[in-house]
């Protein structure tokens, strides 16, 4: 299981109104310097029964064809919705 550590970005910064409730939430995430043109994936949410206290969640590839080295610690993501960015994230485990 993939870990990552989201940080939700509020309505007042450019964000959604609230954050998504889960069990499952999927949206295009956008990886590192890859860019939006190139590094846009979408990425599977899974809420676990701490995400909402410690912003750790656990997260997927939709696509089986989707490259897996994006799913590495240290790797960081922005999710948006649109071309609202809603979150930014970090993988912290594989």
């Amino acid at each position: 299981m993939t870990l990552a550590r989201i940080v939700w970005i509020p309505q007042e910064g450019g964000g959604r109104r609230h954050a998504p409730v889960g069990p499952r939430y999927s949206t295009v995430a956008v990886f590192g310097n890859e860019g939006r043109d190139k590094g846009n994936w979408s990425l599977v949410i899974d809420f676990l029964p701490a995400s909402h206290e410690d912003g750790v969640y656990a997260v997927s590839f939709l696509s089986d064809t989707a490259p897996r080295r994006l799913l590495r610690p240290g790797v960081r993501f922005t999710l948006v919705e649109g071309f609202m960015t809603v979150a930014k994230g970090v993988i912290v485990s594989e």
